[in-house]
């Protein structure tokens, strides 16, 4: 469908909507891995071979594992609240970072803000639930692991391929384009993929991405909107609810849109979990 707008010229200003924006079905899992209580469990991903989407992933893409520590909620409710984009910061009861080493990070290397703090004496079974976060040198999440403290198991876990999976679908090509000329406006969006309030003072990057294929082989494929584009333009945002398109870096300057290819416009949050973009959309050419 293609949404008019104006009546002589569509106005300078590409003004995204959330009619626009797509809605994403998500099926996540993540294992739990047991390891020996109150010790400094080494952790292990040096095997690593895919990440959850079944992309291709080197043990030293990873830049740097993350603790996420909840009180109140169990796995089975971690991993819905992610899914469903449904986790709140005030749902976190701690947090830990592990800068990646060698394809592991031991449980006594993870500190906050380069304050040690010896984790082992909180590592009880039954007590705390705790989410491995495993990111690359741009954020985004590569493989998730629950670590799950149990008397008698080994003091060393391995995340292998397999160990968390993501599948997304998207209903991207049934939503209306945006017809842009010069500059994006993403002030009006309320609501995220997942249909959820979005939050824009995290959305922190932009990808434009030209494609030579139609939406409809794209929706189903949102983990891959990099490897499928023929060509990726990319800016760093913060606090920004709009750009021009000359601001956007990539293989070419960019002042407008080709009416032969498919572009889509993807708003990404680098703080979030779920490697997925907040709001993804359909530009073209007015």
């Amino acid at each position: 469908m293609t949404l008019l707008i104006g009546l002589a010229c569509a106005p300078a200003s590409g003004r995204l909507r959330d009619s626009n924006s797509a809605l994403v079905s998500v099926e996540l899992r993540v294992d739990s891995l047991s390891a020996a209580a109150f010790s400094d469990t080494w952790i292990d991903w040096s095997g690593l071979e895919h990440d959850l989407s079944g992309l291709e992933l080197a043990p030293e893409d990873i830049d740097k594992a993350e603790l996420l520590i909840f009180h109140e909620l169990d796995g089975a409710d971690v991993t819905e609240g992610l899914a469903q984009g449904s986790l709140r910061q005030s749902d976190l009861y701690a947090y830990r970072a592990c800068e990646a080493g060698a394809g592991g990070c031991g449980l006594s290397d993870f500190d906050l803000l380069d304050q040690e703090i010896d984790l082992a004496p909180y590592f009880d079974p039954d007590q705390l639930t705790w989410l491995l976060v495993l990111r690359d040198a741009l954020g985004a999440a590569r493989s998730l692991a629950f670590l799950a403290p149990a008397e008698g198991a080994p003091d060393e876990v391995w995340v292998e391929d397999g160990t968390s999976q993501l599948l997304v679908d998207s209903d991207l090509a049934s939503r209306p384009a945006v017809q842009v000329q010069s500059t994006l406006d993403w002030s009006e969006l309320e609501l995220d993929l997942r249909g959820e309030a979005i939050d824009l003072r995290l959305i922190d990057g932009v990808r434009l991405g030209r494609f030579e294929v139609a939406a409809e082989e794209i929706e189903g494929r949102l983990p891959e909107l990099e490897l499928l584009a023929a060509e990726l333009w990319t800016a760093p945002i913060r606090g920004q609810v709009g750009l021009d398109l000359s601001e956007l870096e990539g293989p070419r300057p960019l002042t407008a849109l080709d009416r032969d290819s498919t572009w889509i416009l993807a708003l990404d949050c680098s703080t979030c979990v779920m490697p997925i973009p907040s709001a993804l959309v359909r530009l073209e050419a007015p």
